[in-house]
């Protein structure tokens, strides 16, 4: 911020960003509509067999089109700023999360001729210091969307991409027109490639040379690629032997064999000699014990004696 400069206002910064959202529409509708007129143009030539001019204009084709493309980056950059006002107002440096955004914007705005954007990178100068627009211009590589690089340079369309533009223009103007297709551009000296040819560019091969006087061989330059080991192979399979157990031997089951019953008691045999000898076995068994009345007696001859005592 410059005590004799321009300083940096919020409410005025916003203003411009939704104008610059605003003009950015327009211009958008506009371009897109030359670029529709443009086309069917180059689909008369086409038909009229003016190739020749056909190419030229085309290169102003693809530069309008890479441009719709930087306006809508540019439009949405102008939204994220104005969503993040707060932020750059109560920062004295550069937001991390908002480089990329500040610094791309101020690029583009030295490129696209939009009033509002010029406003907008005053602003910005005025609340970070006018050493900002240098920088960015020094590390334009490293901040700045490269989309937005690569799109607002003034590097002159490829012979392919050319081709390619010419191909979709003939197909949708239905004009019959065919040219042997010419390939993608490879790296050679003298020429910078585009970015996705150059992200597609392997890393050189650094060689070491031996020292001593050992003779430099041919093959000093060539990669040295190791021959991959295949993997060992995985071991056979081998079965674990299942434990063994002594068999059981079985007994056929035969129709004749019946369950184990308990025993039947012997039937009752009777005594021989019928009932004589019954009634003998009884008096053996009467002998054997006495008599009741004899008892009585014996127990009242007791009782007489126990009273005497």
């Amino acid at each position: 911020m410059f005590l004799f400069g321009p300083q940096f206002d919020p409410n005025k910064c916003k203003v411009q960003l939704k104008l610059a959202v605003s003009r950015i529409q327009i211009l958008k509708n506009k371009k897109a509509n030359l670029v529709r007129d443009e086309k069917r143009h180059i689909a008369e030539l086409l038909r009229n067999r003016n190739e020749e001019s056909a190419r030229i204009r085309v290169e102003t084709v693809i530069r309008d089109e890479y441009l719709i493309e930087c306006y809508n980056i540019v439009e949405v950059l102008c939204e994220l700023l104005f969503a993040r006002l707060p932020l750059i107002t109560a920062t004295c440096e550069v937001p991390s999360e908002l480089k990329e955004s500040i610094y791309t914007l101020i690029y583009a705005s030295q490129r696209i001729q939009i009033p509002e954007l010029e406003l907008i990178r005053k602003q910005l100068l005025a609340k970070y210091g006018r050493g900002l627009e240098h920088e960015v211009n020094c590390h334009c590589q490293t901040y700045v969307n490269p989309k937005i690089v690569y799109k607002l340079s003034y590097v002159t369309p490829e012979p392919f991409l050319v081709f390619q533009y010419l191909n979709e223009i003939a197909y949708e103007g239905k004009v019959d027109w065919c040219v042997d297709p010419i390939p993608p551009p490879t790296a050679s000296v003298g020429v910078a490639p585009g970015p996705s040819i150059m992200m597609q560019q392997p890393a050189p091969h650094m060689s070491m040379f031996p020292s001593g006087n050992n003779v430099v061989s041919s093959n000093i330059n060539k990669p040295s690629y190791q021959t991959p080991t295949p993997p060992p192979p995985p071991p056979a399979y081998t079965p674990t032997p299942q434990p063994q157990f002594p068999s059981v031997p079985t007994t056929p089951a035969t129709s004749t064999s019946q369950p184990a019953f308990p025993a039947i008691p012997p039937q009752y045999t009777p005594t021989p000699g019928g009932p004589a000898a019954s009634s003998s076995s009884t008096a053996t068994i009467d002998e054997a014990f006495p008599d009741f009345d004899e008892l009585t007696a014996r127990f009242e001859a007791l009782k007489r004696q126990n009273n005497m005592n």
